[in-house]
């Protein structure tokens, strides 16, 4: 799964004209801390450039229109911090297509509080027997690069470090499997940094709108409390 199906203009429209039975499994937690972790994926994936949180944030108005992208920036779209959790409108989108009763959305903070609870929910929204599973492991933990530097050269190399990997995969050389171990070696799987409230209070009202109608349209009064600090 990926937020970006979510967030895309097309993959729902095209999810339902597959398969008009698809079920539709949506996940969503506090705008101001998904952003605050999609800004950190997209450092680690070059996409970003701004090491700043505020700095980028305020900079999704003159990305829309074209200014300040990233060149190493694959779809500046993603870098829209501004749009991206506006789960209203997404899920709006979603109605449009599918029924409610194709629709399962997970609090995170629930998914947070109880993985098997919501386990149990999934399997049975999904019509599948419980399998008695208890616990789970953790998996995609939080992480940051020890060295932006070292891992622009490692994810985004040079044209002449490219060329040199292509030639010595012809002799064999396991390229991948090397730029894998570095990315590793580079990597801290750390908490980040908890996000300052003068950000989160930024944030959450800017999306304070789309909050709200969240609420209504989910009839579920436990999302207000994201505008709370």
């Amino acid at each position: 799964g990926s937020i970006w199906y979510l967030y895309s203009k097309n993959a729902i429209k095209n999810i339902y004209n597959f398969n008009s039975n698809s079920k539709i499994i949506i996940m969503i937690r506090n705008p101001a801390d998904m952003i605050y972790l999609l800004h950190n994926q997209k450092l680690n994936s070059k996409d970003e450039d701004v090491d700043d949180f505020e700095g980028a944030f305020k900079l999704s108005w003159q990305r829309e229109k074209g200014y300040n992208v990233p060149q190493k920036c694959k779809e500046k779209t993603t870098l829209y911090y501004h749009k991206v959790a506006n789960y209203y409108k997404q899920l709006k989108n979603v109605y449009k297509f599918f029924p409610k009763n194709q629709v399962k959305v997970i609090l995170y903070d629930d998914f947070a509080k109880s993985n098997l609870k919501i386990y149990k929910e999934v399997l049975k929204f999904l019509n599948i027997k419980y399998n008695k599973r208890l616990s789970f492991i953790k998996i995609n933990e939080s992480s940051i690069e020890r060295s932006r530097k070292i891992g622009t050269l490692i994810k985004r190399p040079p044209k002449f470090i490219s060329n040199v990997a292509k030639f010595a995969k012809k002799f064999g050389f396991k390229v991948y499997d090397i730029q894998k171990l570095l990315i590793r070696l580079n990597t801290s799987y750390a908490e980040r940094k908890s996000l300052d409230n003068k950000m989160r209070i930024l944030i959450n009202n800017h999306y304070k709108e789309s909050t709200y109608k969240l609420s209504k349209i989910l009839k579920n009064k436990h999302i207000k409390k994201w505008l709370e600090v």
